[in-house]
C-alpha cells in the first residue's frame, strides 16, 4: 500500500472521532471499493496513525544501522588508529571509532 492511501486512512481516522470503522467505511468510498472487498484493517490504520504521530510520516522507519560518511575527518581518525594500532582489527577499529567496518 503506498503513502498516499495510508495518509487518506489517517486523515479520515481523525476527521471521524478516532473511529477505525468510519475510516474504513470512508476508505471504501474514496476508493470505491466494493463492501465485500478487503480494507485495510483497524490495526493497520492503527500503526500508520501511531507512526504518524511519532515520526509525522505514516511510512514504517527502516531498519539498520545509521550511515557514516566517508569525511577528511573519518579518513584521518582511521589512518591514525591504524598507524597507532597496526596489528587491531578492522572490527575493532571500526568500534572504536564508532563507524562502519566498510569505512575502515
Amino acid at each position: 500500500m503506498d503513502w498516499s492511501t495510508m495518509c487518506v486512512c489517517c486523515e479520515t481516522f481523525y476527521k471521524n472521532s478516532d473511529s477505525f470503522v468510519i475510516a474504513q467505511s470512508e476508505f471504501r468510498t474514496e476508493f470505491g471499493i466494493h463492501s465485500n472487498r478487503a480494507v485495510p484493517s483497524a490495526h493497520a490504520i492503527k500503526n500508520w496513525v501511531q507512526n504518524f504521530e511519532a515520526t509525522g510520516s505514516t511510512l514504517k522507519k527502516r531498519g539498520g544501522s545509521v550511515k557514516t560518511a566517508c569525511t577528511p575527518e573519518n579518513v584521518a581518525a582511521v589512518r591514525e588508529a591504524i598507524e597507532q594500532s597496526p596489528r587491531r582489527s578492522a572490527h575493532h577499529h571500526a568500534t572504536s571509532l564508532g563507524l562502519s567496518e566498510a569505512r575502515v
